[in-house]
């Protein structure tokens, strides 16, 4: 039998969120790079728009519809409200950027740890009028519905915030650090040519290599000695102590009777390394 789709739902939307645009705004905050995932949803949502329901076709579900960029939230209402857009004539990405953003100069470090001028996009301006729009669409859950719902049953985080664990700085890091620049320097001033179409060590790539130097060095050089010190032996001291501190914590079930087993539970995050 033949499968008839006229609606789509998406869940985890937020991998769909790097729509393709064109803009002549240079500046950070602004990526105008789409991926393959994107521009798949996008066609087919518009062939679902056009040929079988042009109303109710897609239901985008994310717990973090805007993650990057504020750029985000223009691919989110290209997909859900493009014809609001165009009839307001914010179809154009730098019209609505003109709308609804606002340009920004701040100092900044960069990966060498050197701090320079950069402006970016990073303010909504007319935040009412684009509050109306999205609401048009978005059905938002906030942290006082959250409250409502789950009342004190929310954990609470230890004396009110979390805590920066500042480290010191190692002499393998400080070297590395000037490395970091030396490489932003030549990858800034590269220019693409016949025999080198690709730069050979873009900016991202050093930027990630100085996120996992902050961590320990031996994510740069496994050969260097563990640094007592390093964000990374650092966590691990303290999973340890919360482990020996807490081994003898008893906890009960639902009915009130005693866990068999012993001791707190941890979760560690970490997206580096």
């Amino acid at each position: 039998l033949p499968i008839c789709v006229d609606m789509l739902y998406v869940d985890e939307a937020h991998n769909f969120r790097k729509l393709e645009f064109t803009t002549q705004r240079q500046v950070k905050g602004i990526d105008s790079g789409g991926s393959d995932m994107a521009a798949d949803l996008h066609m087919k949502v518009q062939w679902l728009r056009e040929n079988k329901n042009p109303k109710r076709n897609l239901v985008m579900a994310s717990g973090t519809p805007v993650t990057n960029t504020l750029a985000e939230l223009y691919s989110v209402q290209r997909f859900m409200a493009p014809a609001v857009l165009e009839e307001r004539g914010l179809d154009e990405f730098d019209a609505w950027a003109s709308m609804y953003g606002q340009e920004h100069t701040e100092i900044e470090a960069d990966a060498s740890g050197k701090y320079a001028p950069v402006t970016r996009f990073s303010k909504f301006v007319n935040v009412p009028e684009l509050t109306q729009m999205f609401r048009e669409f978005a059905d938002v859950l906030t942290s006082d519905h959250l409250a409502a719902l789950l009342g004190d049953k929310r954990p609470k985080v230890m004396d009110g915030s979390r805590k920066i664990v500042i480290t010191p700085q190692t002499g393998d890091y400080k070297a590395f650090k000037q490395e970091l620049k030396d490489r932003l320097e030549v990858s800034r001033a590269w220019k693409p040519s016949r025999d080198e179409p690709n730069n050979p060590d873009p900016v991202i790539r050093i930027i990630g290599d100085g996120r996992l130097a902050a961590i320990d060095m031996r994510f740069i050089d496994p050969a260097l000695p563990s640094d007592p010190d390093s964000k990374l032996n650092r966590m691990a001291d303290e999973v340890i102590r919360v482990f020996k501190e807490t081994a003898n914590n008893e906890y009960s079930d639902k009915e009130g009777k005693i866990e068999p087993n012993k001791g707190a539970t941890q979760i560690v995050f970490s997206d580096l390394g």
